[in-house]
């Protein structure tokens, strides 16, 4: 009897503490650096089309210039006619045929921008396209060009400006993917992005594109880590002078969400060699070329695009994100952008006819934060692709589609 007791006790004793132990590695798996530790509840929220932005990078027959992708706008000099450029991926130029209403096909250039005159939230303003112009090559498909490798093209990703505090000068910078075309043909392509572009601007000489067309521009290579992929997003902090690059590093079949920074004085220098990595320790540090074990891993499922925006009025950070072959748009929400991040969740599926997967594909989808004038709101852009051309040059579709997110006080 006492043996049988003893036993029940020891088998009592052994099931207890194989309990504590498998709670003890589930907290430990929630709370680790890569791991959502936050639950986001799928509350309701108020999303709406944006119309007072749609004449915003939409298409203009006048100019032949019908639709993009990519769609990042970038202030520069205030005050001046010329207030910023929209950057552009693949641009579709041609004409309208207004019996058929569908874009009649003239081109397809590998990016191009547009020149803003006035100021985008009142309404009034408008843009000029340009997408061939470049002083030594006559009939380039590109904007951007390599300065000495005609092959050579750029796809801008994302940017940033800085005017000195008396208007005078601005600095662009731009990170981009560099491309090579053979035949016609986009050789190398993924989405990588690996380089920086400077230009330097001066206001007094009120011409942007002859500052735009100048290839003398300075190109930086982005230093990438441990098969990390940069960068997914870019935040700037005033405060601190930094500027903050969301990245990718793939882990177990899978995009994990990595960050890095780099001083603004360092970036106006255009020296990477100072771009700090944080790391599992919640720490930013300097790194060598030697390979990084352990950066510290954000969240996982990463898509090649996401965009992190932060909401004072609520001390959150928001990131909105996309994937290939879903028609949702997921938001996930942290308190700091070094985490922890909340989970995924759905909050936005696009529309019939265009949630069909067969036909169409969600991408690019942008927080336009130049255009967010109340705190509780997000305005965001997202594009309709489609797999074949009679689908592509329908109107609607390879145009920016602006929407606003409103929440309410309770929401957070």
């Amino acid at each position: 009897m006492f043996y049988q007791k003893t036993n029940r006790f020891i088998f009592l004793l052994i099931s207890i503490v194989t309990i504590i132990l498998v709670t003890l590695l589930i907290i430990v798996s929630v709370t680790s650096g890569n791991t959502e530790a936050k639950i986001l509840e799928k509350k309701v929220i108020k999303i709406e089309k944006a119309t007072e932005f749609s004449q915003n990078c939409y298409y203009d027959p006048k100019q032949k210039w019908l639709s993009a992708d990519v769609d990042v706008y970038i202030p520069l000099f205030r005050d001046t006619e010329q207030n910023g450029i929209w950057l552009f991926g693949d641009t579709i130029i041609g004409d309208i045929d207004n019996q058929t209403n569908k874009k009649v096909l003239q081109g397809f250039l590998r990016n191009s921008v547009g020149v803003v005159k006035g100021d985008p939230l009142s309404g009034k303003s408008s843009s000029t396209y340009y997408w061939t112009h470049h002083p030594n090559i006559s009939n380039a498909k590109s904007f951007f060009l390599h300065p000495k490798e005609p092959d050579y093209w750029y796809w801008a990703i994302n940017g940033i400006s800085f005017t000195n505090e008396n208007n005078t000068d601005s600095t662009l910078i731009l990170f981009v993917l560099e491309m090579k075309f053979e035949n016609d043909q986009p050789m190398g392509l993924n989405f990588e992005v690996n380089k920086c572009l400077t230009f330097k601007f001066e206001s007094s000489k009120q011409d942007l594109l002859l500052n735009l067309q100048n290839p003398q521009f300075t190109i930086a290579e982005i230093p990438r880590q441990n098969s990390t992929n940069w960068i997914s997003s870019i935040v700037y902090n005033d405060t601190e002078k930094n500027l903050y690059l969301i990245g990718s590093k793939p882990n177990n079949k899978t995009n994990h969400a990595v960050l890095s920074r780099i001083s603004k004085e360092n970036l106006l220098k255009e020296d990477w060699s100072h771009v700090e990595y944080l790391f599992e320790n919640n720490t930013f540090l300097h790194s060598s070329d030697k390979v990084i074990p352990n950066l510290k891993l954000l969240f996982r499922n990463i898509p090649q695009e996401s965009v992190f925006y932060y909401m004072p009025k609520f001390d959150k950070w928001v990131v909105l994100m996309g994937e290939f072959f879903t028609a949702n748009v997921y938001m996930r929400v942290s308190d700091n952008l070094t985490g922890e991040w909340s989970n995924q969740i759905s909050i936005f599926t696009v529309p019939a006819p265009y949630d069909d997967l067969n036909k169409y594909l969600l991408t690019t989808i942008k927080i336009q934060k130049h255009f967010i004038t109340q705190e509780n709101k997000i305005i965001f852009t997202y594009i309709i692709n489609a797999g074949n051309w009679p689908e592509l040059l329908k109107i609607g579709v390879y145009v920016p589609i602006w929407m606003r997110i409103e929440f309410n006080e309770n929401y957070f």
